[in-house]
């Protein structure tokens, strides 16, 4: 071998060895990566993505709430509408039986409440504590207008027939004019009583 083979391996051996002592390590490539540089915009992407699913469940929970006050608008305004309809059937009833001042039958518009209902104290206006009775001095407890005296009892026959004789021991800011308000044991019977015309038919006086 001619000494300038001999100069040209050991500076191709050299050469090689220099390349491997500055091979750059897994952990050099790795963050130089394609891989690494996509992994740093990730939390970018995610916190774009959670902003914009925050957006739609903000404009899901503010059209749900939209859509809930128009539920109780048309619900309030088709029960304004059916009272009305029943206080005229219920005036025209009246009417219709003639104009003897001493008439003690009439129609009314009914409808039937709990003393567990929201913002109930237990206690009704003329002080009877109703907590854990539905009844007062023998008789059904009745909400009635201002016009109809405390104690004055009263014979109401239901849409089904039942009778119920009760006694006004209540009053109620939407009872006005020809409404009732009955006393019954609990929500869902007041509930399934709904709103309905009676007949009341004055029977007496308590302590007459």
């Amino acid at each position: 071998m001619t000494m300038l083979k001999r100069i040209l391996l050991a500076l191709l051996l050299a050469l090689t060895l220099f390349i491997n002592a500055h091979k750059p390590s897994d952990h050099e490539h790795l963050a130089e990566s394609p891989t690494e540089r996509y992994y740093e915009i990730i939390p970018y992407v995610n916190g774009y993505d959670a902003i914009y699913t925050q957006y739609l469940e903000n404009e899901r929970q503010q059209a749900e709430i939209a859509q809930k006050i128009k539920r109780k608008q048309a619900l309030e305004e088709a029960q304004r509408l059916y009272d009305a309809k029943l206080a005229k059937i219920a005036q025209h009833k009246q009417i219709s039986r003639g104009n003897n001042a001493k008439l003690t039958q009439f129609t009314m518009i009914a409808t039937f409440y709990t003393a567990q209902c929201n913002g109930c104290t237990g206690i009704t206006a003329n002080g009877t504590e109703i907590t854990r009775t539905i009844t007062y001095k023998g008789y059904r407890v009745i909400a009635a207008d201002r016009s109809i005296p405390f104690g004055t009892i009263l014979r109401i026959t239901l849409n089904g027939g039942t009778v119920i004789n009760g006694i006004v021991a209540d009053r109620g800011g939407a009872i006005k004019g020809a409404r009732l308000d009955i006393l019954v044991a609990s929500n869902s019977e007041a509930y399934h009583l709904g709103r309905q015309l009676v007949t009341v038919e004055r029977i007496g006086y308590y302590g007459e």
